[in-house]
């Protein structure tokens, strides 16, 4: 998912694996954000 290796999850188990489950790898969000910042109306 490209977080660090010193990035902590916190909260009980079944919570951390829903928070990775259900976020948005930051490169990907990057990327998005990059191509929609580059459209040009």
């Amino acid at each position: 998912m490209s977080y660090p290796d010193s990035f902590q999850f916190f909260g009980p188990t079944n919570w951390q694996y829903n928070q990775v489950g259900e976020s948005v790898p930051p490169f990907l969000s990057q990327g998005i954000v990059n191509q929609l910042t580059s459209i040009t109306p």
